[in-house]
């Protein structure tokens, strides 16, 4: 797949990749640096800006990429940042997407919006069963670097959530939440093999990426910066996923017994599976945790960077020359009489909130109060991160689909397949 080849890249200054572990317990003492302590001769320390880019640049990948910081650094006054979610709603010709800030947003913030169209019912939303809510972390030192995008085109959703990480995270994220969606739904096989549509459309997003990175106008880069992509399609009696990186979907079913189960569409890719971890060993990367650390990360052999959290993801250029891929994980789900909604969060949400907390709650204010629904969780997710780690809450989005029930022609089948 190519994942050990080399890329000609400079390395632009002060890398943050998040720390996130579904098994971060309270008390842990947590840091969240991507590039981690070092030995060069020096006393032990954080690895500065300028440090990492000497050490990158002179690995031979490049000269380095003088690129204009924006909106990264603490303290910075008037910034202009790009909230960058978006609904496309093809049926009625009708884009919502992220508006420009001008101001440093606020912790909690809601994403903003502008709309584009006309005669859409206030209620639209709500009417197809559907909620997304994207908050600011209390992170001061980046904005809110998660992304989502909502397409509908009659019948037909394409759910989107996108987590950035480094110090051009919300770039990367912002990029790749508009292109991703179309190279999937532009894709004429979609409708007749959507499992093969994904693979593709994330390689071409990732090259996209590289090649805008590369341009002289460019005002980001990827070489420490990316995100993750997790992509939902739900048609008819289908539900198809695609993931890289360690953005959740989960599917609520009802049990007879009057339970919730949440099935996991997409597992998350973290460095410690067996599979992934052979894939980075091979390519010369380590996986190994720092003291005072929770999650394993990603590592050059012997080196104590970059500390990427996740074993795969769109961006990272440094990460792929040591095993961590673009390619997604690619699911189709038969839908069953029981399958309620589909839940789509960032790591804001399950870092400290287990699936099958998380679809009992939701459930609990029904298909109509959905919007508060998803409002809520993320409450709830906000208020578990500062009853656990105190100063640190990570940007936070939920995304609520509920589900048409199957024709009687499928109600017979359910189940699943991976690739």
């Amino acid at each position: 797949m190519g994942v050990c080849s080399s890329q000609r890249h400079g390395v632009v200054a002060r890398a943050h990749v998040k720390a996130s572990e579904p098994t971060a317990q309270p008390g842990s003492k947590r840091e969240r640096l991507s590039v981690w302590k070092f030995n060069s001769g020096q006393e032990p320390g954080p690895l500065t800006a300028e440090g990492f880019a000497q050490l990158f640049n002179a690995r031979g990948k490049g000269t380095g990429k003088n690129v204009p910081r924006q909106s990264a650094d603490r303290g910075a006054e008037n910034e202009e940042k790009s909230a960058q979610g978006t609904l496309l709603l093809l049926h009625y010709k009708v884009t919502i997407e992220g508006a420009l800030s001008i101001h440093r947003q606020d912790d909690f913030e809601e994403k903003k919006s502008k709309i584009t169209g006309e005669n859409i019912p206030g209620d639209f939303l709500q009417r197809l069963g559907l909620a997304v809510t994207c908050k600011k972390g209390l992170k001061p030192e980046s904005p809110n670097q998660d992304d989502y995008s909502i397409l509908v085109d009659g019948s037909t959703l394409l759910l989107g959530v996108f987590d950035g990480h480094g110090p051009f995270g919300h770039c990367v994220s912002n990029y790749i939440h508009a292109l991703l969606p179309k190279l999937i739904s532009q894709n004429e096989q979609l409708h007749v093999s959507p499992m093969a549509v994904f693979p593709l459309s994330f390689e071409k997003c990732q090259k996209s990426l590289e090649m805008h990175c590369e341009r002289p106008q460019s005002n980001f880069d990827c070489v420490v910066s990316g995100s993750t992509a997790t992509v939902v399609l739900i048609q008819e009696d289908r539900v198809y996923s695609a993931h890289a990186g360690d953005s959740r979907a989960v599917i609520s079913r009802l049990l007879p017994s009057g339970k919730r189960e949440a099935l996991v569409l997409t597992p998350d890719h973290k460095p410690t599976l067996d599979e992934e971890k052979e894939r980075i060993e091979s390519c010369g990367g380590e996986v190994k945790k720092q003291i005072n650390d929770i999650p394993y990360r990603v590592f050059i052999r012997d080196k104590d960077y970059p500390g990427l959290a996740m074993s795969r993801s769109i961006g990272d250029l440094l990460c792929r020359e040591i095993g961590v891929i673009s390619t997604p994980t690619v699911t189709e789900h038969i839908l069953s009489p029981e399958d309620e909604f589909v839940l789509v969060c960032s790591d804001g949400v399950w870092e400290f909130i287990e699936n099958e907390e998380a679809v009992d709650f939701v459930a609990g204010f029904g298909r109509m109060g959905v919007a508060q629904a998803a409002e809520q969780l993320a409450k709830k997710a906000w208020e578990k991160w500062l009853d656990i780690e105190g100063d640190v809450v990570d940007d936070i989005t939920v995304m609520i689909a509920y589900l048409a029930k199957p024709s009687s022609s499928t109600e017979a089948q359910s189940g699943s397949m991976q690739v």
